[in-house]
């Protein structure tokens, strides 16, 4: 397929149309996330309640005709509606209970809502129609769809505004749309909105002006779970017309990450929601995830615009069964787990049951692919999933066969399966498609394409003079490099630290004595740490140890990574710069250690508790050691060690972030000092002061308060 068909299709009004049906079931649950986020109250049971909304909407409109005789479609669909919105009201008032009068952490209480929900339904989908799949055999109604008058005339608009079909969209997505302004509105116009923001910043001081902050709580849950009911039933009474076992794969959490791509507010939500809609249509990966929604959007495009023609359900139901054979071949007790895959099948995974699985999932696409290959010419939507389903067949074919060399394959466990291959390096991709060594060469009276040159530039694109950590793995061997030196005067700004009493980097009393030197630290500085963790255990173990030596100590907040969203971990941190103000001290991890900007007095202190080598059971890890010691190069110092230098430089980097700043960095590894590879880390860093001994330490901590006093009584009035 030729670009210029690509990009005729992606912004093609069709396509645009089908942005909008897609990203309606993020935008509502996000909007809905977005009031919970900014009153305090982070509701994760978003995904259950979207659940419970789903099938309680199916189940009681398909039997309120029974109850109710005589009324119109639409009516029974309200009913249904108004159900499952009910539903998800009682859930919001579990999680409030149980968090604003129960003190339970809200975080585990949603996710206890979720698995109960998921449950739940399932059970009463089987106890109602003896299938633990869909409720296929309830005759349920839809959400009407609206068509705006006059336009289906008009190219393009006609079909931007009414969809391909020219019926409209579903009353639900145009309910999405317009609660974006109003929720802006609700939120910084209306006093109730005001009085939620005031409580989601801080309770104590919401209460210290009269604001009832515990209320003004249950009301940010309860709207909440009202936007996510109806993100709920948009996918089992508008984009579908069935309930479907987990039918909402993720969207009450990919909601959560909309509020937070959206910096929190509406409109940015709203912009978020379409990207992820954007991305989710063109998506084609290899994923029991990705076979899931395929199954989904294949059913409800073939049940609107196609019914009878191909038996829908059945295709779906087979595209779904598979994908779920698949995921039990993989094992039920290896959460989070990541399988080798160096042979035909994963590691720990029976021969014969994943060839068959996989073999399952194919015939699958290839039937769906017969199907849709009867309808193609009715719609672009049909066009659209014939590839999705050539492309996820051709995937699956590849993955049946051994791997090529200089690729490696591994399977991410989880609620689903991810089955991914990757190059171990990018020269050859780079060489084609950027340096285009496949351009012609120069023949009589024929004039080549003109000359192209690529910038690449970073502060940490490697630790030696060659740059050989991006270079080499690119294909970049030749290129020219210029190394400029930084404008921070490190030797005068900033100083390293190593305490060399720390316990082994494998010791267990190791997180807690970096805990307890960054207690006292802190202390100091009145906040203005970063404590920067190499893996997640470390990450739980340090934060909780800090949490305990500073519990009802008014001067310094313990922020830890996961207890907030990132930005407003990040807002708040930098706000312990403030005059009067509480001191933070963040406890972090994975995307910490690089993109964060923290200029001035808020961070003054970066502590680093292991030296952040590569994990060697990572099997992309694994198989490049394996490629350089098979051409008889050193893995460890060829390609621990540097991965080692960029990702400890990267860490550094956060402590320094212009000419006036001051700081100190720890790392908490005596292996940076007592090693031979110690030194080629150090000439990674940047020139900064060594502090040889814990009172050098001590004085130079001193000596930042100092400083930080003697500039701001030094500051202009």
């Amino acid at each position: 397929m030729s670009i210029d068909v690509v990009l005729r299709s992606i912004f093609s009004a069709a396509f645009l149309a089908a942005i909008i049906r897609v990203s309606t079931p993020l935008l509502l649950p996000a909007l809905g996330g977005l009031i919970s986020d900014l009153g305090g109250v982070i509701n994760i049971a978003m995904e259950g309640q979207m659940l419970m909304a789903a099938f309680t909407g199916v189940a009681v409109s398909a039997y309120a005709p029974h109850w109710i005789p005589g009324l119109p479609v639409w009516g029974y669909a309200l009913i249904g509606g108004a159900a499952g919105v009910l539903a998800a009201l009682v859930l919001s008032w579990v999680i409030a209970f149980f968090h604003l009068e129960l003190g339970t952490d809200i975080i585990l209480t949603g996710l206890a809502v979720n698995i109960l929900a998921a449950g739940v339904t399932v059970f009463l989908m089987f106890v109602l129609t003896g299938d633990k799949g869909s409720t296929s055999k309830l005759a349920s109604p839809a959400m009407p769809n609206l068509p705006i008058p006059f336009v289906n005339q008009i190219p393009f608009v006609g079909t931007l505004l009414n969809g391909e079909n020219g019926t409209g969209y579903n009353v639900l997505s145009y309910a999405a749309i317009l609660l974006v302004p109003v929720v802006s509105i609700f939120l910084y116009k209306m006093r109730l909105g005001l009085h939620l923001r005031a409580a989601g910043e801080s309770t104590a001081a919401a209460q210290s002006v009269g604001i009832n902050a515990k209320r003004t709580q249950y009301i940010a849950l309860y709207l909440s779970g009202v936007l996510a009911a109806l993100g709920g039933l948009y996918l089992s009474m508008g984009y579908l017309t069935i309930f479907q076992a987990n039918m909402t794969a993720g969207r009450g959490f990919i909601a959560l990450a909309i509020v937070n791509l959206g910096n929190r507010r509406p409109f940015g939500v709203l912009v978020a929601a379409l990207i992820f809609g954007a991305a989710t249509s063109l998506g084609a990966q290899l994923g029991t995830a990705q076979l899931l929604d395929f199954a989904r959007d294949m059913l409800a495009a073939g049940l609107q615009q196609a019914r009878g023609l191909v038996d829908w359900s059945q295709l779906a139901t087979s595209t779904d069964r598979a994908a779920r054979e698949l995921r039990l071949v993989a094992g039920r007790g290896i959460q989070g787990a990541r399988l080798r895959w160096s042979s035909l099948t994963p590691d720990g995974v029976e021969p014969a049951a994943w060839q068959q699985a996989m073999a399952t999932v194919h015939r699958a696409m290839c039937d769906a692919l017969t199907g849709l290959a009867t309808v193609s010419e009715l719609g672009p939507d049909f066009v659209r999933l014939h590839e999705r389903a050539q492309g996820l067949a051709h995937r699956c074919n590849r993955l049946m066969e051994p791997a090529d060399d200089g690729v490696v394959r591994w399977v991410d466990v989880g609620t689903q399966l991810r089955l991914i291959e990757s190059p171990l390096d990018i020269a050859a991709t780079v060489r084609a498609k950027v340096i285009g060594d496949t351009l012609p060469t120069a023949q009589a009276g024929v004039s080549l394409p003109p000359a192209r040159a690529w910038i690449f530039t970073s502060a940490t694109l490697g630790a030696d003079s060659r740059l050989k950590w991006f270079t080499e793995p690119c294909g970049l061997e030749d290129a020219q490099v210029l190394q400029v030196g930084s404008p921070f005067d490190y030797g005068r700004q900033a100083a390293i630290y190593v305490p060399t009493a720390m316990p082994k980097p494998n010791d267990p009393a190791h997180s807690r004595q970096v805990a307890h030197l960054v207690a006292e630290a802190a202390k100091r500085l009145g906040g203005r740490t970063m404590v920067l963790t190499t893996t997640l255990r470390a990450l739980r173990s340090i934060g909780d140890e800090l949490q305990g030596r500073f519990n009802g100590d008014r001067g310094i907040d313990i922020l830890v990574q996961g207890q907030w969203p990132k930005r407003r971990l990040m807002e708040r941190f930098r706000e312990g710069a403030n005059e009067g103000g509480k001191g933070c001290l963040l406890v972090a991890s994975a995307s910490f250690w690089e993109g964060v900007d923290v200029p001035g007095d808020a961070l003054e202190l970066v502590v680093i508790d292991k030296l952040p080598f590569p994990p060697p059971n990572d099997p992309l890890v694994e198989a490049r050691a394996r490629r350089l010691e098979l051409q008889g190069r050193s893995a460890f110092n060829e390609y621990f060690v540097p991965e080692a230098a960029v990702a400890l430089k990267q860490g550094a980097g956060r402590l320094i972030r212009r000419e006036t700043d001051h700081g100190i960095l720890v790392v908490c590894d005596t292996r940076l000092v007592t090693m031979g590879y110690g030194r080629s880390l150090m000439a990674a860093l940047p020139p900064m002061k060594v502090l040889a001994n814990p009172d050098e330490f001590l004085r130079q901590l001193d000596d930042l308060g100092a400083t930080r006093a003697s500039t701001k009584d030094c500051s202009p009035t």
